[in-house]
């Protein structure tokens, strides 16, 4: 049968052909689909990729036969100030409209509006399926609302009781209940059918998460918008363009649509890509990174800073922080559906890079419990005031030859590591010039200071504060562990940061008084 001309175009869409057909075959089993997708993952593609399919299928009403028809939804369209009523008006006029198109012989009055429609909005929906399905003749019809940008209904615009509507609809006893299904597309919002009330439709649903696409899906896509390219050509340019997003769908499609005219591609040239992305796109990377749940941010802070995360990081890193440490399968769906993260087996690692690199700079580092905070805030405070003391104390001996002493001190090997740090935290701002050298005793390591103190000729200046060396090698043992474990973002014991801060504050005490 020829294909009606209003019938959309097929959808620029790769890679998703397992996930559109286990989508309607959880939408006639479970009645509803919580479709979970980041802003560009591909969710419109995928329902639009649905509706083309299923809507290929025409038939006569005099045919016995099960038709599955798809109703796609963009609630973006519904009016500012839409209601229930409005929305389910706008799913029975589709609905009637796409029922017209597959099936032949089908008389339906268009859906009424205004004043003519008297009623719950509920009630009004459902007598308006029964007209279809009554319509429909030998027909076995099932109707599959797929509802794009769900969270323009799951707001404070529409009243607590709409969701229990809904769960009635799907799952209560009118007549309708079983012949329609909907798939509800969204990111964090759909969370809100999951949250324990009067309709728990997350209970109900099947959920599916819209990962990032696979290489092979790059490559058709890469394929596709550059048909002269060898298969060989086409890899290569897959491989570098996955590298950069990790399949991210949406970056993906606008790195291979930039990459299309041009004959060649190497990293270079994708590097100045990826720069006008960040540009044009900016926007983008802000909405993703203020997207994400609170709990989701801590697990995109644990997987930037160590580059995985592991399914034990999350509860530990929630429950530090007073959160639930149940919600960290959320957590990683987050990072997932998000495509921020892919999967390596059980681990998650960084995957689209070009948002990594723009978000890394903004990250917080884990600051912990109070007692950690308390801890590294005492470090802190000592190694400056010890580089202090040591400067002062060194330069009232030696004068211009203090850094001399200090090199004799710590050994040449030490001091080439320490000028070479210096070096490179130097050239590290080239865009802010430096308007002082920086002290080398700023690139020190803590056991270095306590080196310089202990130095056989500099110890009569400071073995005043102490009762012996041996003391003061005591405290080092009991800071440079968690002082080296807190810097590389690991935990350590409550009692060894006990220990930590109590030896922290006796060498502060020690040190204020030196310098009195």
């Amino acid at each position: 049968m020829k294909k009606n001309s209003t019938e959309p175009l097929r959808p620029f869409c790769f890679g998703r052909d397992e996930p559109c057909t286990s989508i309607v075959r959880s939408s006639m089993e479970s009645g509803s689909v919580l479709l979970f997708g980041g802003r560009q993952s591909g969710k419109s593609t995928v329902l639009r990729k649905i509706s083309y399919d299923l809507g290929c299928v025409q038939t006569h009403r005099r045919e016995l036969r099960l038709l599955q028809v798809p109703v796609y939804v963009d609630l973006l369209k519904l009016g500012h100030d839409g209601g229930p009523s409005e929305f389910f008006q706008m799913l029975a006029t589709l609905a009637v409209a796409r029922c017209k198109r597959q099936i032949q012989g089908l008389r339906l009055k268009p859906i009424r509006s205004g004043s003519e429609r008297t009623g719950t909005p509920l009630d009004l929906f459902i007598k308006d399926l029964e007209g279809i399905y009554n319509a429909t003749g030998n027909v076995d019809l099932r109707l599959i609302f797929l509802l794009d940008e769900t969270k323009r209904v799951v707001g404070d615009r529409f009243p607590s009781g709409f969701r229990a509507n809904l769960f009635s609809l799907l799952y209560g006893e009118p007549t309708v209940s079983g012949r329609c299904s909907f798939v509800f597309a969204g990111a964090q919002d759909l969370y809100q059918f999951c949250e324990i009330d009067m309709s728990p439709i997350g209970s109900r649903a099947a959920t599916h998460l819209l990962d990032n696409l696979p290489y092979e899906a790059i490559c058709s896509m890469v394929s596709s918008l550059a048909p002269a390219l060898s298969e060989t050509e086409a890899k290569a340019r897959a491989n570098l363009i996955y590298g950069q997003t990790g399949g991210q769908a949406g970056l993906s499609a606008f790195l291979a649509r930039k990459s299309s005219n041009l004959m060649a591609l190497d990293t270079e040239c994708l590097a100045q890509l990826v720069k006008l992305l960040k540009t044009e796109h900016s926007v983008l990377f802000q909405l993703w990174a203020k997207s994400l749940s609170p709990e989701a941010r801590v697990g995109q802070e644990v997987l930037l800073q160590q580059g995985k995360l592991e399914p034990k990081d999350m509860p530990r890193q929630m429950n530090k922080r007073g959160m639930d440490p149940y919600k960290s399968d959320r957590v990683r769906q987050e990072l997932l559906f998000t495509g921020i993260a892919i999967r390596d087996g059980d681990i998650l690692v960084v995957g689209n890079r070009i948002y990594a690199d723009v978000v890394r700079d903004f990250v917080i580092e884990d600051q912990g419990t109070d007692l950690e905070q308390t801890a590294w805030s005492l470090i802190e405070e000592i190694e400056l005031a010890l580089r202090r003391l040591i400067r002062l104390r060194f330069e009232a001996r030696w004068g211009i030859q203090a850094d001399i002493e200090i090199r004799r001190a710590l050994g040449d090997e030490a001091w080439a590591k320490i000028q070479e740090n210096r070096s490179k935290s130097e050239m590290s701002y080239p865009k802010t010039p430096r308007t002082q050298t920086l002290d080398v005793l700023d690139f020190a390591y803590l056991s270095q200071l306590v080196q310089l103190m202990l130095w056989q000729k500099a110890w009569d200046m400071f073995k005043s504060m102490f009762r012996d060396k041996r003391e003061l090698e005591d405290i080092l043992r009991s800071i440079s562990p968690v002082r080296n474990d807190q810097a590389h973002f690991r935990s350590v014991p409550e009692r060894e940061l006990t220990r930590c801060r109590l030896a922290c504050e006796d060498l502060r005490f020690q040190v204020e008084q030196s310098s009195a």
